[in-house]
């Protein structure tokens, strides 16, 4: 009986590995990148409010996976974005949001997973340089939800 081939992924795992990481981190700069002049959304305590005008934290509880409340989102995200000396802001909530989600859509790691791996790893720290926080946020997040896969 003949052998079953392999193909090409299968014969060269780690090459694989790395175009696949590298893919992530490509989506992760397209959708990371945004307007920068986008003007902020302000927090809706409406219950009928649309979801345009509903605030990034608002729709992370939404979009996460885990009943995580606003509170506990907000917390760990808002820890994790002054280890990274990223400014606190709607419009960096909303790309970190997004970030995490397609990570998770991804890879299949919950977003606060990331978050937490992020807290723990302390990327922009140990690399040192001149990196800016928001390449750091990004990077840090797709090596975590690449690790934890």
């Amino acid at each position: 009986m003949a052998e079953k081939q392999k193909n090409w992924i299968e014969k060269n795992p780690v090459l694989a590995g790395f175009i696949g990481f590298f893919l992530l981190l490509i989506l992760i700069l397209i959708f990371s990148g945004g307007n920068k002049d986008s003007t902020s959304i302000q927090p809706n305590k409406n219950t009928g409010s649309s979801v345009s005008e509903s605030s990034a934290i608002e729709l992370m509880e939404i979009a996460f996976i885990g009943g995580y409340s606003q509170g506990e989102i907000k917390t760990l995200i808002d820890a994790t974005m002054r280890l990274y000396s990223l400014p606190i802001t709607e419009e960096n909530y909303q790309r970190l949001g997004s970030v995490l989600v397609t990570l998770r859509k991804e890879t299949g790691v919950s977003e606060m997973n990331i978050l937490t791996c992020m807290k723990a790893m302390d990327y922009k720290n140990t690399i040192g340089g001149d990196i800016t926080p928001e390449k750091a946020v990004t990077d840090s997040a797709a090596i975590c939800a690449a690790t934890l896969a």
